[in-house]
């Protein structure tokens, strides 16, 4: 897969990121935007992964877009729920990715993956924009940061969204 490393500044976060889009050769039906970019690149080994089910023709035709953190510090207030990242996946990410790669804007799946920290990001941000995602990828998810309050929130949404949620095994479910 052809992969293109780009750098976004938001306005949203007063800062820029790396962002790395890895692209089929042929149209990409669908969008997997995983947070946590360099974990899920250099320790989770994640390109290689992909490049394996591609060349076995074992995923559909995606784009793959790894989402770098600003800096360590950043993480820690980006991630916990934070309103200003949900508007930079919304406002400012996928704008800019449906601008450079056409082919976003008919993705019939859109998928966002986060580990940890990010895998609670990645479920507070398909609540904040639930027509963005249809999945998410939450691994071992720190669903327990704030006293749960991601729960409590999203069992008082009027309208649940329709995103699939995957939640790995390792979970600790709040009461």
């Amino acid at each position: 897969m052809k992969e293109t490393q780009h750098f976004l500044k938001s306005v949203h976060l007063a800062n820029e990121r790396a962002i790395w889009v890895r692209e089929p050769g042929n149209r990409a039906s669908n969008v997997t935007v995983f947070l946590d970019g360099e974990l899920y690149r250099d320790r989770v080994g994640a390109t290689s992964i992909i490049d394996a089910l591609d060349s076995e023709g074992d995923i559909d035709s995606s784009l793959f877009v790894f989402v770098s953190v600003e800096s360590a510090a950043s993480r820690w207030v980006e991630c916990p729920c934070y309103s200003p990242f949900a508007r930079f996946i919304e406002e400012e990410l996928f704008p800019w990715l449906e601008r450079a790669y056409p082919s976003a804007l008919e993705a019939r799946e859109r998928v966002i993956a986060g580990l940890s920290y990010t895998g609670l990001t990645a479920a507070y941000v398909s609540m904040m924009c639930p027509s963005r995602f249809t999945k998410v990828i939450a691994q071992s998810g720190s669903f327990w940061s704030n006293d749960c309050w991601i729960i409590d929130c999203f069992e008082t949404l009027d309208r649940k969204p329709k995103t699939e949620f995957y939640l790995d095994v390792g979970i600790k479910v709040c009461p």
